[in-house]
Formats: structure tokens, sequence, C-alpha cells
């Protein structure tokens, strides 16, 4: 029979014990309010991957760097992460793996699983607050924008990734939705060639949309809204030498 794993509650209290803290101290001492270390260590809430990396490091000692992740036991990473490919036509990308804690895979059961869906690092300036400039998504590979959400698309024959709000009306035509600036183009679609589609605006004028796939992480469902954009985020980690490889909005 093999040993459990210790729970979130038993691993916060020997790190805390062995570094000599009381909740309060271990609490500013990884910057965060000595409510919320409390719920943590009573598991009344669920700690995220990085903060548990944070914890491991500064409580423990412990350096849980991607090079400590890759000399754990495959088996044992398997449960704590999924793997995602960082799409292979990003050559400027500092990522090729995003890791994507299961935590978070549980709350939304259609997230797809690495087969069916890939990293991408895209420029989330048009979603405004929602998103940053430079951070990594996981969508779900299509070719077409279809039923509404966020979809990760080049424009216009630019080489940039970007993100928008698309969702298809009728047979013929597609709205896109942007919010900095905030704006809503109705465009119908035209002619498709070599992976991109021709549509027009209601001016008459072409537009070139490549669409590359459809988001899945960070999710907008309402039902997540429980968990915020920077929790999601925080649960992202990329595979290659920064300190963390944590990628949070």
């Amino acid at each position: 029979m093999g040993t459990e794993s210790p729970t979130q509650r038993e691993v916060l209290k020997r790190l805390r014990d062995q570094a000599g803290l009381t909740q309060g101290e271990a609490a500013e001492a990884l910057n965060m309010n000595k409510r919320t270390y409390g719920a943590y260590e009573r598991e009344e809430r669920d700690i995220s991957f990085n903060k548990m990396q944070r914890a491991r490091r500064v409580l423990g000692g412990e350096k849980y760097t991607t090079q400590a992740m890759e000399s754990s036991s495959t088996a044992a990473r398997s449960n704590a992460v999924k793997e995602y490919p960082v799409a292979d036509d990003q050559d400027g990308a500092p990522a090729t793996t995003i890791y994507v804690d299961t935590r978070i895979l549980a709350i939304d059961k259609n997230i797809p699983g690495p087969e069916e869906a890939t990293a991408h690092l895209v420029n989330g300036r048009m979603m405004g607050i929602w998103m940053q400039r430079q951070q990594y998504v996981i969508a779900r590979d299509c070719k077409e924008i279809g039923a509404a959400g966020r979809y990760v698309v080049r424009w216009a024959g630019g080489e940039e990734k970007i993100v928008v709000e698309g969702e298809r009306r009728g047979n013929r035509s597609v709205l896109i939705q942007t919010h900095a600036p905030q704006q809503e183009r109705m465009l119908s679609q035209g002619q498709r060639e070599n992976g991109e589609t021709t549509y027009q605006d209601e001016n008459g004028s072409d537009v070139t949309i490549e669409t590359i796939g459809k988001v899945v992480l960070p999710s907008d469902k309402p039902r997540q809204l429980v968990e915020t954009v920077s929790d999601q985020l925080s649960r992202m980690v990329s595979e290659p030498a920064q300190e963390d490889g944590i990628f949070s909005a």
C-alpha cells in the first residue's frame, strides 16, 4: 500500500513549525493577512500552486523550481498538474510547456486536456483590464469563430496573437468585441483561404482573421467568479528557467 501524500494542513503546519513561527508571523513572511493564512492551514480554503511553492521556499527553505519539479516522480507530478505544449510557431515564447494545477481544472469539467488544447503567448491589450499585454492562455484548437467566447486570433495578417471576444451570428456573420478600445463590429464572412477568413465590416472594408483557438483558461464563465482571473493564472506554471516560473495577473 502506497504512502498517502500529506494534506495541505499538514504541509503548512510542518513548514511553520520548522520555522518556529506563529500563524501571524508566517502570514507576515508570506505577505498575506493572518486570517487568509489561517484559512489555508485549517483547509477552509485551497491554496494555489504558486502560493504553496512560496510557502515551501520562504518557510521551509525549499527551492521548488522547475528543476525540483523535474526531479520529482513523474507519477506524482502528473497528479498535481496537466502539461500543455506551447504552440510550436512561437519562437519568442520563453516557455515550451505550461503546467496547469489540476485543482483549477476540477472547477470546470469543460476544460479540455492537452490532447485538445494548446498554450499560446498572447497580447491581451484589446481586452482591457481583463488580461495582461503578454500572458499565456490555454485555448481549445479551432479554426473558426463559433459560440460566444474569447478567441485567440491573428488580425489583418499580423504575426502577433491577440484575444478578442467573438460570436457567430447566423450563417455568415460574426460579432467581434474588444474592450481597449471599447468596440463592437459586425462582420460578414467571405472567402476562406490558407487558414484565414476574409470578412467585410459595415463600411465594406475587408478584414482578414486567422482563428487559432477558443480560450478556456483563464475562463470567463459565471460559475468561476468564485475564483478570480489572478487566482487562475497563478496556477499556470511555465517550465523554463524563471526562479518561480509563475505567470500571474
